[in-house]
């Protein structure tokens, strides 16, 4: 069987719908490991931050985080569909916010009782239901509160005018309260349909009717004047050893292993080595882990280090027997260093000095056996962007020149 079949312990099960709605704050929200990795555009311009090419700037940190606790302090949503501004930091005396994204706490807390029942180390994590009936607790309260009142009657003269003042600034009030709750139309409503509109919870709370396609108020539901919200999941705990904590990498990803099973610490009856691993889920026809860059580089991250500390552990392995008088002699430090013998082990890292030095080497030996390459350029004179040249081809055709063409007049002269 080789070693990077489905059967040698590869197989993931099939990410859920809870999961797949999830934006990338969401995703750390729920992890129990955080994987702290600065991730930047390598390019700027009209191109989107989507579709640009990114890369990682310093080193990765993964530390345990208090879930439970994060989605706890969360904002109670008043609807499912509310979102909420919510900054990840790494401690919260900090000013620099690691992450900031809009967030829907109903989405985080459906994602975790899904994973409590897939994932065995969410067993111990307890998500509190909200119970949707507070917002009619409040309307009984309100019913209440009206029904212990007292209203006195009062005999008064009163003028006509006064009577018709009144009558507008009631009606006016009335419009107003059908507007928030975008239930107005071109009929004047009648003092049932208005006494109507004042039991309802939705008055007190501001919430759309569900015939509308979207809020009659944004500010109601998205409100970016105010104060976000902040966490710091991982600000009271240790950083997780990447090369010794075996479950780090199902814990940190939960959303491309929703059962924890299929990682590269799984006890397999075939070994596989890391760089197959990576192979195995980067090549796979599952395009969970290709379209994650966060997961792309931390398998990359992972491989440098692995890299590293093997070359360590074969310089101790292959020591030269040297005393501290040896080490202070110079023509003994600069054989060393002639024979490149103390950072020789580090060839196969990306990115060391030893690692360029072997690259130019086999540059000097592609040129004595092939010669010098060829070096093709192909430059874009922005034709469609260049008035001057389209004018060239209008005179041509003995068409009159304009001030400006459209893009279909442009492609048909090009062509």
């Amino acid at each position: 069987m080789p070693s990077r079949a489905i059967v040698n312990k590869l197989k993931v099960c099939a990410v859920p719908s809870e999961l797949k709605r999830l934006n990338n704050l969401e995703k750390h929200l729920i992890a129990l490991r955080l994987p702290f990795m600065k991730i930047v555009n390598l390019t700027s311009g009209k191109l989107s931050s989507r579709l640009a090419q990114k890369g990682t700037k310093g080193p990765l940190h993964c530390v345990p985080s208090d879930v439970q606790d994060t989605v706890t302090t969360l904002p109670r949503p008043v609807d499912k569909s509310m979102m909420v501004r919510l900054q990840l930091k790494r401690r919260l005396k900090y000013k620099a916010v690691w992450e900031e994204q809009l967030i829907n706490p109903s989405d985080v807390r459906d994602a975790l009782c899904v994973l409590n029942k897939m994932h065995p180390g969410y067993k111990n994590i307890k998500i509190n239901e909200i119970d949707e009936t507070y917002l009619m607790s409040d309307l009984e309260k309100s019913v209440e509160n009206n029904s212990e009142t007292v209203v006195e009657t009062m005999d008064v003269d009163t003028i006509s005018e006064e009577n018709i003042i009144e009558e507008t600034q009631v009606s006016n009030e009335n419009r107003l309260k059908a507007l928030a709750l975008g239930d107005i139309d071109n009929s004047i409503n009648s003092d049932e349909e208005i006494d109507e509109d004042d039991k309802d919870i939705r008055t007190k709370y501001n919430i759309g009717t569900d015939s509308c396609t979207q809020p009659c108020d944004f500010n109601d539901f998205l409100v970016f004047d105010k104060e976000p919200c902040v966490v710091a999941p991982a600000e009271k705990n240790k950083l997780s050893s990447l090369l010794t904590d075996k479950t780090i990498e199902g814990l940190a990803f939960p959303h491309l292993f929703p059962d924890g099973q299929g990682s590269y610490d799984e006890e397999r009856e075939i070994d596989l080595k890391w760089k197959e691993y990576c192979k195995a889920r980067l090549f796979s026809s599952d395009s969970r882990f290709a379209a994650d860059s966060s997961y792309i580089f931390y398998l990359q991250y992972l491989g440098d280090l692995k890299q590293v500390y093997s070359g360590i552990n074969i310089a101790f392995r292959k020591k030269l027997p040297m005393s501290a008088k040896q080490s202070l002699d110079e023509i003994q430090m600069k054989f060393l260093m002639n024979k490149d013998m103390i950072y020789r082990h580090l060839q196969s890292v990306r990115g060391s000095p030893q690692y360029w030095h072997q690259r130019l080497k086999d540059l000097f030996g592609m040129t004595r056996q092939l010669g010098f390459p060829t070096f093709f350029i192909t430059l874009s004179c922005a034709d469609l962007r260049w008035k001057e040249f389209v004018d060239t081809f209008i005179r041509h055709t003995g068409l009159p020149v304009k001030e400006s063409y459209t893009f279909e007049e442009k492609t048909k002269l090009l062509r």
